[in-house]
């Protein structure tokens, strides 16, 4: 995957729709992962805002979280 793609604070491309296209979806992607991940590889999450956080940590989420809300779409 093209980490450019995948990091960028702006998918939007205004002269080209096909590549707004293809950089929206690179930073829509997501891995399908059959069962589970062990806790043990995990090593934070990013959240899009505070809400996110606290109820990501209501869950018992331990590890770091990030408020970064430049890495989702809205």
């Amino acid at each position: 995957m093209n980490r450019d793609y995948i990091f960028a604070r702006n998918w939007k491309h205004p002269d080209n729709q096909i590549e707004e296209f293809r950089h929206s979806s690179a930073k829509c992607a997501e891995a399908l992962i059959p069962e589970r991940i062990p806790a043990k590889f995990l090593l934070g999450a990013y959240v899009i805002d505070g809400i996110a956080k606290h109820r990501l940590e209501a869950c018992g989420f331990q590890l770091p979280i990030s408020i970064d809300s430049d890495l989702f779409l809205h």
